[in-house]
Formats: structure tokens, C-alpha cells, sequence
């Protein structure tokens, strides 16, 4: 029996509307005061300049919070050293009771257990049990008895780790603080059968912060929930269905990191990680493709399923091997043929590969976008209802790939209207496309820093309205008149600023109507810090809230059916989404309930302590 804790590569998470379960992979760590982690660690300062090392020492130093006067987050790190050595110790039952003991104060008490016995069922059809507990426990427990009977309920486990977000933190005096903490256990039976709990406790604490490991005084349960299944939801096939791929060690098991600076620069050096997918049947033989977008100076990758459930990489052949820098594309018929066509964007612009009806692209169209935003995103439509399909385009930051590297920020960060303008694009037959973004009304508050858009009918009037997320502030709401768009993202309630990556639209609470699930970034350090009002500079702490929406996490937005929605993410506990992008409603266990699905992650170097 292993056990371990993930790092800053958290395990992939899929929340569900009664659903959270964890799966993948995890790394060791080791439970450490910031000193330690420290060790080992060299930095070379090269000047360029008078005065240059003693900036860049000035702004290493004040990654101490104690330099810079963060006196809650110095007691957050001992905190988060403290709980993670509990819970590593916890699921290891190696680990002995007198340890255990040493994580708490001799007059500890708790009034809740850790785990719940006795609770509510829901079921699905496929065996997959919630339990939730709606009231605490008015009984009192002691530092062993919580540790005992949450080991009873882990023992005879294959694996079991935890995932630890600290969202709050609370001076009460010189020596006792408290935090606020979302806990995850995930574990593994034998089988393969996972159990997890979610716990949102708040934890109490005395101790300084000279003090070697702040010790628990007591621990009150907030939330509490456990999701029991009979088998792992999704299981890792990327190297069973890619591992025979020529280049697949080169190309797909580096990072975007391990790759940046080793290629051409003109091609792009991305090291952002920002590249996508298309799905399709592009040869009509009844099985689903896979186009694989790639940073420039790889080439971009077409894969052929085959009748035995294997791939054969053909971009080449088919004449889409392209080698530069490519965000996103889409497999659909744009010509109305029956086959499916390509598009990809590469950096500000689009390039068109009609379908020969045997899986190859010999007709390119360019369409070229002015300026110099890169399209990250595209999705299509009928708009004008003339029978085939127009696309849209959504653009980043103005600079294009350079501002990933510091050019073309957010200005303000929190509401940003200096990035790209997403374009529209009318299809007049084949190879002929024109810009219609002015004319339909797309250009209003048309300067965001886009990653994704949504066309549905979410005012029920018969024609689609458009939803775009932008990072950096507030999205875009298209209400369609009969074919010219107007901005109604204010008076819909869909006028909050976060940063938002993506979208999926379904009726979630089956009244008829369309609803909203937006993927924006979970920040706990972002929910510690923007609640903190002494650290606001006098006259903006009216920003606090505007802040504090781009560090809250993802969004449920319920239709009222009236033009107006609704935010319903706490009542269904679905904001914990961790930095995410792109969640997706699917209705996993086929009960006629979309459930979500939520990929998460940002870049992560080998070093938890790299920049």
C-alpha cells in the first residue's frame, strides 16, 4: 500500500452535478518548512545594468510574505505544513498513533467526526453512490478517535492521497488563528473502486509563527461529502492508442516547457501549452479522428482510427501536416458535401481544407484577420440561415505570441479592453467567406482577451444568440434580433468579471431552457488575499469584489426563461474547479441529468518551488 500527495500537478478532477470524483496521477512530497524547501536552490543574477541584481534580489526576497508584511500568509504556510503533514500521516497507516498525536493540543476537540456513518444515499444506474451530510454532529470527538475512524474507513486501500486548498485565514490573537480548508481524500480499492471525501472544514490553530508546526485545537465541519463508485469513471488510454506513434516520446510526452527555445523562433516558441483538438470521421469509414493541434515548428498531427482500435498518423499524406504555430480547429462540412472539412488557425489568421471525401485536404483557403491576435478559439453555426455554416473567430492579446512573454497585458486586469478583435466570418459557398462582423453587430465591446465562444437560443426566440468568455473581465452576451446582434450581457446577470476560459451550454435543471457553465480560475491564495481589507490601498477597496470573482472558480448560471439568469454555483457546489478550462456538460451515467466535466491544470515545471 502506497501513499502520497500530489503536487502542484493536481490529479484531473471531474465534478458532476452530485459528483466529484479525482483520477490520475500523483507525485510524492514531503512535508517541509519553507527553509527546507529552500535548500538547494542557486540563482544567478546576470546584470544588464546599474542596480539590476539588487532589484531582482529585492523582488525574490519579497516572495517571503513575512517581508512582505502578509502577516495571514506567513501563518497560512505553517498552517498548510501542518495539515499536509496530518493528512500524509492520517493515510499512512504505518505512521504510528503517538505521531498522530503530535498535530494537535492536549485539550483538542472536535464536534463533528471526520467521516459520517449513516448518511442518505443517491444512486445512479451505473452504482456510483453520493452521501452527503446536511446537519454537524452535536457530538464531541477527540484528536484519536477522529484519526481512528478515519483510517478505519481507508484501511485494506491499494492508494490514498489528499488535495488541500486553503481559502481563508483568521487572526483571532497573538498565539491562536483559524483557516478555512477544502480537503479531498481520494482512495483506491482493490479493483480499482474509488472512494473520496470532500470536506470543507474550518481549523483552529494556536502556536506563532516561531513556532515549529502550529498545533490543531479543534476542527468544525462546514460541508461533508463522499462519492463512492464501483469502478474508476475514466481510465488514461493516450499511450495504448499513441504509444506506436514514430515521434510520440518527442512530441507528446514533453511539455510545452521542455519544448520552448528549441525550435525556430519565426515558427513561434510557445511555451503557453494553449493547443487544441478536433474530433471527426474525415474518411467516412464510420470512425472517429482525431486532428492534433501543435506549437510552430512541430507538425500538426491527423490520426486515423482504425477497425482495431488503433491510429495511423496520416497528416502528412493528407496534406495538413502544417508547422505553425496552431491554436485551435474544427472537423464540420463547410460545402455541404457529406465530409468533413478542416479548419485550423494559425496564429491571427484561418486556413480552410476543403475535404476530397477520402480523408485528404487539396483545396486551401486562407482567411486572413487583420492585426496581429492569434485566433485561439473557433465554433460555427447557421446564422443567417442560408443552409451552411459561418464561423467565428475568437482573438487573444493584440501582440499576438509575444504576449505570452509580457507584451499586450491586461490593462485593467480585472476588466481588460485592450486585447484582440474576434471575428465573424459568413459563408457564401465554398472557398468564399466574408467579414461580417461589423454588420451584424459583433463589434460592440469587441477588445477582450476571447478563449471561447457559444452559439445557442437562449432567449427561445428562434434564432442564436452568441456567449463569449474572456480572460481578464467581463464576457460578451450576443442577444440575436433577427440577425443582427446587440450586447445584452448587463441586463441578462451574465455581466461578471472573472476569468473566464470556456463555456457549455445545457438545461441542467430541465425547466426548458438553456443554462450556462462557465470555466473560470479557482485562486485560493486569490480568496485569502482579495478579502483582506487592510492590504487595500485607500479608494480602491471597492475593487475587492471585482477581484474577488476572477479567484471564486467556475460559474452555474441558471435561464429563468425571461432573457435574465441567475448564479446557482453554490447551491450546487460546483465552483471548486481548480484553474480550469473548457468544462463540458455530459451526461455521463445516461439518468437525463448533465453531469460536468472540468480539464484543469496550467503550466507546471519538473521543480514545485520553479517560477
Amino acid at each position: 500500500m502506497s501513499f502520497s500527495f500530489p503536487s502542484k500537478q493536481a490529479p484531473l478532477l471531474i465534478f458532476a452535478s452530485a459528483t466529484l470524483v479525482a483520477c490520475g496521477g500523483e507525485e510524492a512530497f514531503s512535508v517541509g518548512m519553507p527553509s527546507e524547501a529552500q535548500n538547494g536552490n542557486q540563482l544567478l543574477f546576470v546584470s544588464d545594468g546599474p542596480g539590476r541584481p539588487a532589484e531582482l534580489q529585492d523582488e525574490l526576497a519579497r516572495r517571503d510574505a513575512e517581508v512582505d508584511g502578509w502577516d495571514t500568509e506567513v501563518l497560512h504556510d505553517h498552517a498548510k505544513h501542518a495539515l499536509k503533514g496530518w493528512m500524509h500521516d492520517l493515510l499512512n497507516l504505518e505512521v504510528s498513533a503517538e505521531k498522530l498525536a503530535a498535530y494537535a493540543s492536549s485539550g483538542f476537540e472536535s464536534s463533528a467526526s471526520l467521516v459520517r456513518g449513516g448518511l442518505p444515499e443517491l444512486r445512479d444506474a451505473r452504482g456510483w453512490i453520493v452521501r452527503r451530510a446536511e446537519n454537524p454532529s452535536e457530538e464531541l470527538f477527540g484528536f484519536a478517535d477522529l484519526n481512528t475512524a478515519y483510517r478505519a474507513r481507508v484501511a485494506g486501500s491499494d492508494r490514498a492521497y489528499a488535495d488541500i486548498k486553503i481559502i481563508g485565514v483568521e487572526v483571532i490573537d497573538a498565539e491562536q488563528f483559524s483557516t478555512e480548508a477544502y480537503v479531498q481524500t481520494l482512495v483506491t480499492r482493490s479493483g480499482g473502486a474509488p472512494l473520496q471525501f470532500n470536506h470543507e472544514w474550518n481549523l483552529y490553530w494556536e502556536g506563532t509563527p516561531e513556532t515549529d508546526r502550529p498545533k490543531l485545537v479543534r476542527i468544525e465541519t462546514l460541508s461533508y461529502e463522499e462519492v463512492e463508485g464501483p469502478r474508476p469513471l475514466l481510465g488514461d488510454l493516450t499511450e495504448h492508442l499513441f504509444g506506436d506513434f514514430e515521434w510520440f516520446d518527442s512530441e507528446f510526452r514533453l511539455g510545452a516547457g521542455e519544448l520552448y527555445r528549441r525550435k525556430d523562433r519565426l515558427a513561434g516558441n510557445s511555451y503557453m501549452g494553449w493547443q487544441g483538438l478536433a474530433i471527426g470521421d474525415v474518411n467516412n469509414d464510420g470512425y472517429e479522428d482525431i486532428y492534433v493541434c501543435q506549437p510552430g515548428g512541430l507538425a500538426n498531427r491527423l490520426f486515423l482510427r482504425q477497425p482495431d482500435g488503433s491510429v495511423q498518423e496520416v497528416a502528412g499524406q493528407a496534406g495538413v501536416a502544417f508547422m505553425d504555430n496552431t491554436r485551435g480547429a474544427l472537423l464540420l462540412d463547410l460545402d455541404n458535401d457529406a465530409d468533413q472539412d478542416l479548419i485550423v488557425s494559425m496564429g491571427p489568421n484561418l486556413v480552410i481544407g476543403y475535404n476530397d471525401g477520402r480523408g485528404r485536404f487539396p483545396h486551401l483557403t486562407p482567411l486572413v484577420c487583420e492585426g496581429s491576435a492569434f485566433v485561439h478559439s473557433l465554433t460555427a453555426a447557421d446564422i443567417d440561415r442560408d443552409g451552411d455554416l459561418d464561423l467565428y473567430a475568437c482573438r487573444y492579446n493584440l501582440v499576438g505570441e509575444a504576449g505570452a512573454l509580457g507584451g499586450g497585458l491586461p490593462v485593467p486586469y480585472h476588466d481588460a479592453d485592450n486585447g484582440g478583435e474576434n471575428v465573424m466570418w459568413r459563408n457564401d459557398g465554398r472557398g468564399m467567406f466574408t467579414d461580417v462582423t461589423s454588420a451584424w453587430g459583433l463589434d460592440q465591446n469587441n477588445t477582450k482577451f476571447s478563449l471561447g465562444a457559444i452559439f445557442e437560443d437562449f432567449d427561445e426566440d428562434g434564432d442564436l444568440d452568441l456567449y463569449v468568455t474572456n480572460d481578464f473581465g467581463r464576457n460578451n452576451y450576443y442577444r440575436n434580433g433577427g440577425g443582427r446582434f446587440s450586447d445584452a450581457v448587463n441586463e441578462s446577470g451574465l455581466g461578471e468579471l472573472a476569468a473566464s476560459m470556456g463555456a457549455s451550454a445545457a438545461d441542467f435543471d430541465r425547466d426548458g431552457d438553456m443554462d450556462i457553465y462557465l470555466s473560470n480560475m479557482f485562486s485560493s491564495a486569490g480568496l485569502r488575499i482579495v478579502t483582506q481589507e487592510d492590504h487595500w490601498r485607500p479608494g480602491e477597496r471597492e475593487s475587492a469584489d471585482e477581484y474577488l470573482s476572477h479567484a471564486r472558480g467556475n460559474f452555474l448560471l441558471a435561464n429563468q426563461g425571461d432573457g435574465t439568469f441567475v448564479d446557482r454555483t453554490d447551491v450546487a457546489g460546483v465552483e471548486l474547479g481548480r484553474w480550469a478550462w473548457g468544462a463540458r456538460f455530459v451526461d455521463f451515467d445516461n439518468d437525463g441529468f448533465d453531469d460536468i466535466y472540468v480539464p484543469n491544470g496550467f503550466i507546471t515545471g519538473p521543480d514545485t518551488g520553479d517560477l
